[in-house]
């Protein structure tokens, strides 16, 4: 089907008037100089559109009406994602010990499906979601970890062996990450963990950062360690490290990082 603009062309070249353009005179020249023909005594008024341009004005509009259905449905799945993954993450509940119907049961993180288990019950279980909540279930020593993005269970004879985990959704910049480890020290000390042996906590004063943060290279990269302990049940090592972009002194740049190895006491 010819579009108006192809038909007024023809029509113009070959003298002729488009169909449908009425006045009180008759049909209207389409070779005058009016560019946009007007009926005589309306005022000025353009007159109705002929059918084909009546046509693929609807057809036009059907299309942009689908088109903005389709955007705010994407629009909509795509908020219920965020929702989902970030203001409501999954959560381990799990303690060196358990059995892993325990585990799967007492835990909204989809256990079986993120784990790598033998005939003998031993295995991983590694977390790569977006954002899950670590939380170490013992009635006296347990503590909540904030969010995070990595972590790893590892089974033996079908009982959770050890936990290992970076406590942050991503590295940090050094005065962030100090807050979150003196948060963390908090947290344990109220749980009732003590640093092992003659080990104190990590010194977070003024002296303590500057010592943490001015590290030779190879002393920020390896990291500082501190044993701690629940004796004759569990035994942590908590670790604070440079991670990327190490070195002399913390810059723009310098991200660091926390990592927990919880096990059993020997």
């Amino acid at each position: 089907m010819l579009l108006p603009s192809v038909i007024d062309r023809k029509m113009r070249y070959s003298g002729k008037t488009r169909p449908g353009y009425q006045s009180e005179a008759g049909n209207v020249d389409m070779n005058s100089h009016h560019e946009h023909p007007r009926v005589a005594g309306s005022a000025g008024a353009r007159p109705h559109a002929p059918p084909e341009f009546r046509f693929w004005r609807r057809r036009l509009a059907r299309r942009v009406g689908a088109f903005a259905t389709v955007s705010a449905a994407v629009m909509l799945a795509a908020s219920a994602w965020v929702w989902r993954d970030g203001l409501v993450p999954a959560t381990l509940s799990v303690r060196p010990g358990q059995t892993w119907e325990e585990v799967v049961k007492g835990s909204t993180f989809p256990v079986a499906k993120h784990s790598d288990m033998r005939n003998n019950g031993s295995g991983t279980t590694d977390v790569d979601a977006s954002a899950v909540v670590i939380v170490f279930n013992d009635p006296i020593n347990g503590f909540t970890l904030p969010a995070t993005r990595s972590a790893k269970i590892t089974w033996r004879n079908a009982r959770v062996a050890a936990i290992t985990a970076s406590p942050m959704a991503e590295a940090q910049p050094f005065d962030d990450a100090l807050a979150l480890l003196e948060q963390l020290q908090g947290e344990f000390r109220k749980a009732g963990w003590k640093p092992a042996g003659a080990a104190s906590w990590f010194d977070t004063t003024s002296a303590g950062r500057l010592a943490l943060g001015h590290a030779s290279l190879p002393e920020l990269q390896q990291g500082n360690t501190l044993e701690l302990a629940v004796p004759h049940r569990y035994a942590m090592r908590l670790g604070f490290r440079c991670w990327d972009y190490c070195s002399f002194g913390p810059n723009g740049y310098t991200r660091y990082r926390i990592e927990v190895d919880i096990g059993s006491s020997p």
